[in-house]
């Protein structure tokens, strides 16, 4: 039988990500190898990647053999990349404000974050992963921008405000819409598939 290895990743946290919540925990993430042999899986090789004081949270991974998170520094957050093979870290923002969940976006070597500018305004940016172009705006009017889930060009969020919202747009084109209110702070991804979201239910 095949022997079928991944890597696992385990966040261990305390606080909300948000940058309205956020707050500065000793947030730690974790790399574990997964392997499944005979249709049995095993978890090992566990391994601290961030074991400092301070937010560390947010993981997500970047194509094979990185990952990219959010760290606090200082008095702001940064959006850290952590290369599995070579066990280093590098910092892809090191701005003045600060950059929150950071997430591939479809087809390119970008990733977009929400970014917390001088004014606390929450907006959606996109960051060149090889740090060769400025970051870009992504959609103008829409904040504050809280999380956020990608499917080709379109982009679907979570909206702070009373109520929250779901708000789903192509980002080239710009349809912008309103899918539903007082959603919960998870939106994910189905591959090949579909966005999922929480609500809560009365």
């Amino acid at each position: 039988m095949k022997k079928l290895t991944k890597t696992l990743l385990i966040c261990l946290l305390s606080a909300y990500a948000l940058p309205s919540f956020a707050q500065a925990t000793d947030d730690e993430i974790y790399i574990y190898q997964l392997t499944e042999r005979k249709s049995k899986i095993s978890i090992a090789k566990g391994e601290n990647i961030t074991n400092r004081k301070g937010y560390d949270n947010q993981p997500h991974f970047y194509k094979k053999g990185a990952l990219l998170y959010t760290s606090q520094l200082g008095g702001q957050t940064d959006i850290m990349l952590y290369d599995l093979k070579k066990g280093t870290t590098s910092n892809l923002t090191a701005s003045e404000v600060s950059e929150y969940s950071a997430t591939m976006v479809p087809g390119l070597d970008a990733f977009s974050v929400i970014r917390q500018d001088l004014e606390g305004n929450q907006l959606l940016y996109m960051y060149d992963i090889n740090q060769n172009k400025a970051p870009e705006l992504l959609l103008d009017g829409i904040f504050p921008v809280g999380y956020h889930a990608w499917s080709g060009n379109d982009v679907a969020m979570f909206i702070l405000g009373q109520p929250v919202k779901m708000v789903l747009t192509n980002y080239k084109e710009r349809n912008d819409r309103t899918i539903t209110t007082n959603i919960g702070r998870t939106l994910k991804t189905i591959p090949n598939s579909d966005k999922s979201f929480v609500e809560p239910v009365d």
